[in-house]
C-alpha cells in the first residue's frame, strides 16, 4: 500500500474506468447509436467502433438477404457495396456528426468495410448454397 508524504496510507480511489465501462456497454452503445441527438458526445474510439459493428450487422443482415432472395452477380455485389456506403453515410449524418473531428468521410467510410464485405461475403454464399441447392 503506499503512502502519503506524511506517512499517511494513502486510500485507493473507486476505478472509474469499470463505471464507464457499464455506460458504454454493448447495449448503452447500440442506444446511443439509434438515437439522433446533436448533443450526443462520440469519443473517436467509441464511435469507429460503433460503425465498425454497425456495417458488421449490416453484411450480416444483406448476406442472408442476398442469399434467400437470390441475388447473384456483380450487380448483387456493387448493390451491397452502396448499400454499405450509404447506409453509413446516413447514419453520421442522423448522428449530426462533424465528420472533420473524426478524420473526414474517408474515415467513417472505410472503418469496418474490408470485414463487413468479408462477413457479407461468407454468409451470401452459404445462404444461397443452402436455399438454393
Amino acid at each position: 500500500m503506499s503512502t502519503s508524504a506524511v506517512g499517511k496510507p494513502l486510500q485507493r480511489q473507486p476505478s472509474t474506468s469499470k463505471t464507464l465501462g457499464a455506460e458504454k456497454g454493448p447495449v448503452a452503445l447500440l442506444v446511443k447509436a439509434l438515437r439522433a441527438d446533436a448533443h450526443t458526445h462520440w469519443e473517436e474510439e467509441e464511435l469507429l467502433n460503433t460503425v465498425h459493428w454497425l456495417k458488421q450487422v449490416l453484411a450480416l443482415v444483406c448476406g442472408l438477404l442476398w442469399g434467400v432472395v437470390p441475388l447473384t452477380g456483380l450487380a448483387a455485389f456493387l448493390g451491397f457495396v452502396a448499400l454499405n456506403l450509404a447506409a453509413v453515410f446516413c447514419w453520421y449524418r442522423m448522428q449530426r456528426l462533424d465528420e472533420d473531428l473524426y478524420g473526414g468521410h474517408q474515415v467513417l467510410l472505410s472503418e469496418g468495410f474490408p470485414p463487413s464485405v468479408a462477413v457479407f461475403l461468407i454468409v451470401w454464399i452459404a445462404t444461397f448454397t443452402v436455399v438454393q441447392h
